[in-house]
């Protein structure tokens, strides 16, 4: 089963550059990016060569020869029974991070054979970089990132055309009617238990269950622990199972490593476990900064913040069902984090997926002050805060105080409300008055924040 995905729109303007490099398509395990490029080659070329470096042995063992490229390709086609014509053949090199010296050797299929079309993939390629590449084709190839479809891409996937023609149309002074609204509601609240993996999507897709995507869901958090073995030479793979596993308890709040260890593990070694999952891209590491003035400057002695790699995985770690956050009986606490991981989710993936993103949130550096802006988005050349609302949230008083300090052309809440782009006037306690621009939107409508910036001249 085929699912949308909008990054396939950059493959084809990839293969349409006629000095175009190798690509390398990146992202976390099981995120869907041996179907999308083996889709991408059926659908675009003649012929679809693929290499599979882990099941693959002798493949292996030939791109790490020292055989010419031009011989490489002569016994993958005789492998493969297959010409690989240099427009007319995909070349997909899959887990390519399991041969070392296939990366090093893209090189030559930008200098010498730029007219084949090359794509690897890879899942864990940051400790390969670190340890086993001491020449990395820099400027020769290009990269792309794939991340767990974000939520118009899980429309997309249920035929939801004519909604999301009017998402991409609606504008930043306009109300959602009451019809669409409800609907956005229920699809959102369905996306956050069964979230953007491909394999849980495909099931509920084919059984229409919840209790099925769950089941899938589940699964899949046992093959991402069984992954963990890849790290063995690294960590503890116990360790590593622990901190993957707590990570879900607390998204949307900032982690002391040492509290978040209890007593198993000391802050050094979560802080080392944590970078190890975030090389992988199973979470996401949110930085604070207290000056939100370019180029941002991350305060690594604060506390950052930890994302999942899936809403749906985090559920399904949780144990949060369908039944439970429909009755509204989530604490304030995760039900908030809840929300600010499916909105960094959606951040992630709209900062485009031709370079791994840096997400911040901001801090005032005032020591009597505990003003928190959960992120802060650049945008041309502004920085606009994002606070996230798990409902209506009325309290702005970090936002507030962000304008106090920098005057953004717009601040941006994202909450359970409808659409309203408004000036807010407010006496802060501080005495001083303050009046600015607030565009407020429903979570939902996340991916639209761009295109709302721009409508409205920022």
């Amino acid at each position: 089963m085929y699912l949308p995905r909008f990054l396939f729109s950059e493959l084809l303007k990839w293969k349409r550059q006629a000095d175009h490099k190798p690509l390398i398509v990146r992202g976390a395990r099981q995120v869907g990016k041996s179907f999308l490029i083996e889709e991408f080659g059926r659908r675009e070329f003649k012929n679809v060569a693929v290499v599979n470096f882990e099941k693959e042995m002798t493949m292996r063992r030939l791109c790490a020869s020292e055989e010419q490229i031009k011989r490489i390709l002569n016994q993958i086609e005789i492998a493969k029974n297959l010409s690989i014509e240099p427009e007319n053949t995909l070349l997909f090199l899959d887990e390519i991070q399991a041969c070392p010296d296939a990366i090093a050797k893209l090189r030559y299929f930008y200098e010498e054979f730029q007219k084949y079309h090359v794509i690897a993939a890879g899942s864990l390629l940051e400790f390969v970089l670190d340890e086993k590449i001491k020449s990395f084709p820099v400027g020769r190839v290009e990269t792309l990132y794939l991340y767990p479809l974000v939520f118009e891409e899980y429309l997309d996937a249920l035929g939801e055309e004519k909604l999301l023609k009017f998402m991409s149309a609606i504008g930043p002074d306009e109300t959602l009617p009451d019809i669409v609204s409800g609907k956005l509601k229920n699809l959102y609240r369905d996306y956050l238990i069964i979230g953007g993996m491909p394999e849980p999507i495909k099931k509920f897709l084919l059984t229409s269950s919840m209790m099925d995507a769950r089941k899938t869901a589940e699964n899949l958090v046992q093959t991402l622990d069984e992954d963990f073995r890849k790290y063995k030479t690294h960590f503890d793979v116990s360790h590593l199972e622990f901190i993957f596993g707590e990570v879900p308890k607390w998204i949307g709040r900032q982690i002391n490593y040492s509290k978040f260890g209890s007593t198993l593990l000391t802050s050094q070694q979560v802080s080392k476990g944590v970078e190890l999952l975030r090389k992988a891209m199973l979470v996401t590491k949110i930085n604070a900064i207290t000056s939100a003035q370019f180029p941002l400057a991350p305060r690594t002695k604060i506390h950052p913040k930890l994302f999942y790699l899936d809403v749906g995985l985090a559920q399904n770690r949780n144990r949060i069902t369908k039944e439970i956050l429909d009755s509204e009986l989530l604490s304030s606490v995760y039900g908030g984090g809840l929300v600010e991981q499916f909105v960094a989710q959606e951040i992630l993936a709209l900062t485009g997926p031709a370079q791994k993103p840096e997400l911040f949130f901001w801090v005032s550096e005032n020591r009597t002050s505990t003003a928190e802006v959960d992120f802060v988005l650049p945008f041309k050349n502004h920085i606009i805060p994002v606070e996230v609302k798990s409902g209506r949230g009325t309290s702005l008083v970090s936002l507030h105080r962000f304008n106090v300090l920098y005057n953004p052309p717009v601040s941006i809440r994202v909450y359970e409300g409808d659409i309203c782009l408004e000036t807010i006037a407010v006496k802060l306690s501080t005495g001083e008055k303050i009046s600015y621009k607030l565009l407020s939107i429903p979570h939902f409508l996340i991916r639209q924040l761009p295109r709302f910036l721009s409508a409205i001249a920022v």
